[in-house]
């Protein structure tokens, strides 16, 4: 019975614990969660990198964005707060290995079927001209004429039949932009560009058949939390065979995770050990003190 009865005593402060600790790290948790919220002004404030349109070769690299990366989903007021490839070319401003911003953007159903946000560069901003039924690329006038880029009208304006951009990316191919393609049905926009599909811009593909308005786009992508995307992308069978996770992208998120989990206990283990070895030296002093203090006639009369 008294055995019994300890039991629940002895929990309570285990209990105790748990609960404190898992309440401690909800509190962490909440706050982290929330400080994102707020700075991005974007819910959910992160996203996953789900494909491998935005690497830069067949594995992860540092400071790109690769499949199963997580970022940060930064809300943009208007089309000025976005740097495109070429404004970022002309000033020598990049993220994520390259010249310009990168955005994620969502249009609606009628332009793409699929609902899945897309991450890619804002290449470059055509303004409709009604006029003239053509576009404008007023950014092009930073670049030099020839050597950068060149049109069918010899200038950034009145484009009515393709833009050349040379030297474009890590992979320095040309772009050829089809302004013909634009034109139904035509509006201003962002010309939108995957770093790792060679060329190919999203209007020309099913991704985005239209010009991306600035309404599309949910924020811009800042910083980025390197694998730990890889456990949802697995989890929901987004990594196929078509869709392969970088390897060594899984490497350092075993690794990660592993460190996570063994960190704790090899520090516990070492605490422990510690204990232990104190307790020993306290004890052999212990042992010291009494024998330095011991009366003498209780030593002579052990040694007799």
């Amino acid at each position: 019975m008294p055995k019994n009865s300890e039991a629940p005593k002895n929990l309570k402060p285990i209990i105790i614990s748990i609960l404190i600790d898992v309440g401690i790290a909800s509190l962490v948790a909440i706050v982290v969660v929330g400080s994102m919220a707020a700075y991005s002004q974007n819910w959910p404030p992160l996203v996953v990198i789900e494909s491998s349109s935005m690497m830069h070769g067949s594995d992860s690299s540092v400071g790109t964005i690769d499949t199963g990366d997580l970022t940060l989903v930064k809300h943009i007021g208007d089309k000025n707060e976005i740097i495109t490839y070429v404004r970022g070319r002309a000033t020598g401003y990049t993220t994520y290995g390259d010249y310009g911003d990168v955005v994620i953007y969502s249009p609606p159903k009628n332009v793409r079927a699929d609902p899945t946000p897309v991450i890619h560069r804002p290449f470059l901003w055509l303004e409709y001209n009604s006029t003239g039924k053509s576009f404008d690329a007023p950014e092009l006038a930073s670049l030099q004429y020839g050597i950068d880029w060149e049109t069918d009208s010899g200038s950034c304006y009145n484009i009515k039949s393709s833009i050349k951009l040379k030297d474009v990316g890590y992979r320095y191919v040309e772009v050829n932009i089809a302004i013909n393609d634009l034109l139904t049905p035509a509006h201003s926009g962002f010309v939108t560009l995957g770093d790792n599909n060679r060329g190919i811009y999203d209007q020309r593909t099913n991704t985005c058949r239209e010009l991306v308005k600035t309404e599309w786009i949910i924020g811009k992508a800042q910083g980025e939390i390197p694998w730990f995307g890889l456990l949802k992308l697995y989890v929901d069978g987004s990594i196929t065979p078509s869709n392969p996770a970088p390897q060594v992208s899984i490497i350092l998120l075993v690794a990660t995770v592993l460190t996570i989990i063994l960190l704790p206990i090899a520090l516990e283990v070492c605490i422990t050990l510690l204990e232990k070895k104190n307790q020993k030296e306290e004890a052999s002093d212990c042992v010291k003190e009494k024998k330095r203090t011991m009366p003498r006639f209780c030593i002579k009369k052990k040694k007799e």
